[in-house]
């Protein structure tokens, strides 16, 4: 992180003095220097003010660190917006054609990207589309007929899961669950103070692949959870209200 943090203020330092150099040497009229002269002092403050900052041996840092911990995600973004600019006025300027080949490179290497990583799932999801996704079938199968307190438990990895293209449950089932193990990491690494709660809950679906009746009842003692949605056919035992070909819905004794 501090090396990352560092490539990006001195980017912008870097920046900040070409802006400021511009302004010396440019013959343009005032209206043509002021972006040169917002851009050349906002980013002259905002390097100087972090070399400040981290020179105070991480005081900064350590009372105020959501600020600090956003530096470089800002630094990345004043990068982007600095390379574009002078891209577009430097390199394509008013050429159509120009502009047509980078469209075409830049997004048709996201879209190569896209196409490749998600490989399971559909590419385009819209509002009220009928999807060919047992998770998504599940989770809106959940979202619909299923009490609005309704605690569930599932997969702890279910995130990763073949076909499952990192739909969250939580969002579009709108139920509680337990936590899982990939993607509430995230919310534990800036709450700290639920990293317990968290452990503790992993701790109890550790094995989830071989759960019984005699393991959901156990979560539901210790945690109250009451619904459950596992691969179909289901464990022995289960009372289950709904099923695809890949998952079923089902409450706990």
């Amino acid at each position: 992180m501090a090396g990352r943090t560092g490539a990006a203020v001195s980017f912008l330092a870097a920046v900040a003095r070409g802006g400021k150099a511009r302004l010396r040497s440019a013959r343009s009229s005032p209206v043509q220097a002021q972006p040169f002269r917002a851009c050349g002092v906002c980013l002259w403050r905002f390097s100087a003010g972090r070399g400040h900052g981290s020179a105070r041996s991480g005081v900064a840092g350590a009372a105020y660190p959501a600020a600090t911990d956003a530096v470089p995600a800002i630094g990345y973004l004043f990068m982007a917006l600095a390379a574009g600019g002078l891209l577009g006025r430097f390199v394509l300027k008013t050429k159509i054609w120009r502009w047509a080949i980078y469209l075409l490179v830049f997004n048709g290497s996201m879209f190569l990207v896209e196409w490749e990583l998600i490989d399971d799932g559909a590419h385009l999801e819209l509002p009220r589309m009928v999807t060919a996704n047992p998770w998504l079938q599940a989770f809106d199968w959940i979202r619909q007929n299923t009490p609005t307190d309704a605690y569930f438990a599932l997969d702890p990895r279910y995130l990763a899961a073949p076909g499952e293209g990192f739909h969250s449950f939580r969002a579009l089932a709108e139920r509680s669950q337990l936590a899982d193990g990939i993607k509430d990491t995230a919310v534990v690494m800036q709450v700290p103070s639920l990293a317990p709660v968290w452990h503790e809950q992993q701790v109890a679906q550790a094995g989830w692949p071989r759960f019984g009746l005699a393991d959901f009842e156990r979560l539901k003692a210790q945690f109250g959870v009451d619904w459950v949605l596992v691969p179909y056919p289901q464990p022995p035992g289960l009372t289950c209200r709904w099923h695809n070909q890949a998952l079923t819905v089902c409450q706990v004794p």
